[in-house]
């Protein structure tokens, strides 16, 4: 089946697998979906699988709003060895002893690991430095130090323990390398350790179980039916049902005043809300303004 670009206007669950890059998935779902634009929500690294929301033209402008959504990872950590990308594609640079460890002992080191925390990006990430990512930088012996972010993990499970084995669960803000927590976590236990495996399984408020792979979107007929919509996307935003004259209005670039849409004077300034149709559409996502009296358009919807 040909999609018209019309039909493909939303986004897809994709179960990205291990080995492929994130843009490597994103391609293959623009060409099976026969896509003018397509866009990921947030990277995963190439040897971690799990779900990677890919967005479809006109969803593109969307991504944005997903990027820094919570996400939720279960991870195996291998402690005694510690590679230089910190997970299994590295280069072991250290080998230390695995501890007797109990399972109390364990569970209670993992306490230490919620709550906002600061956190240096790996030597091997995508972070820029004076341009260019830092595992480019790696590559030629040259490793950079950033400076620590705040990051904040709202939960830090264990699973299974079967030394020198322990898979973890974790749910953390955007940006958070579960990576470098899984090396902190292996010191905070007396020894080294390095990350096994890793699976992304929630995206806001998207799960992995609703993704399906590659190759069941290209063996599948009605595909189109998984799309989820542009007022699905970013259903967490407050939403603002509007008339068809508002409508043809915004539709029209013309300005629009606060005033003249019921339930705007309860919204936040600066932050954005959905104007959504009579027939429960997408129209824009757009925001009050503290010295404006008219809506600031982040994306009309034609």
């Amino acid at each position: 089946m040909t999609f018209e670009q019309d039909q493909t206007d939303g986004m897809i669950l994709v179960r990205k697998p291990t080995g492929l890059s994130s843009n490597k998935v994103v391609n293959i779902v623009k060409y099976i979906f026969n896509a003018k634009k397509a866009g990921h929500t947030g990277t995963l690294d190439p040897f971690a699988s799990g779900l990677l929301p890919v967005c479809l033209n006109k969803a593109t402008r969307l991504a944005r709003y997903l990027l820094g959504k919570d996400k939720e990872y279960i991870g195996v950590i291998k402690l005694g060895e510690k590679t230089d990308t910190l997970d299994l594609t590295g280069k072991i640079i250290k080998k230390s002893p695995v501890p007797s460890l109990s399972d109390e002992e364990i569970n209670k080191a993992s306490l230490f690991f919620t709550g906002k925390l600061k956190q240096s990006p790996p030597a091997y990430s995508a972070v820029k430095h004076k341009g260019v990512p830092l595992y480019k930088h790696a590559r030629k012996g040259n490793i950079i130090i950033k400076e620590p972010r705040e990051i904040e993990v709202f939960a830090f499970e264990i699973l299974d323990i079967n030394l020198p084995f322990i898979t973890i669960r974790v749910r953390c803000s955007a940006g958070t390398y579960i990576r470098s927590l899984a090396s902190d976590f292996s010191e905070k236990l007396g020894t080294t350790g390095t990350l096994q495996s890793l699976e992304r399984t929630k995206c806001g408020d998207f799960l992995l179980e609703d993704a399906l792979s590659t190759e069941s979107l290209k063996g599948m007929d009605e595909k189109e039916n998984r799309i989820i919509s542009l007022n699905k996307i970013i259903e967490f935003m407050p939403e603002i049902k509007v008339s068809d004259s508002i409508e043809y209005e915004l539709k029209n670039g013309r300005k629009i005043l606060s005033e003249n849409i019921n339930g705007t004077s309860s919204l936040e300034i600066n932050k954005p809300f959905r104007l959504v149709s009579t027939k429960n559409e997408l129209i824009a996502v757009v925001r009050k303004e503290e010295d404006s009296i008219f809506l600031k358009y982040d994306a009309v919807f034609n």
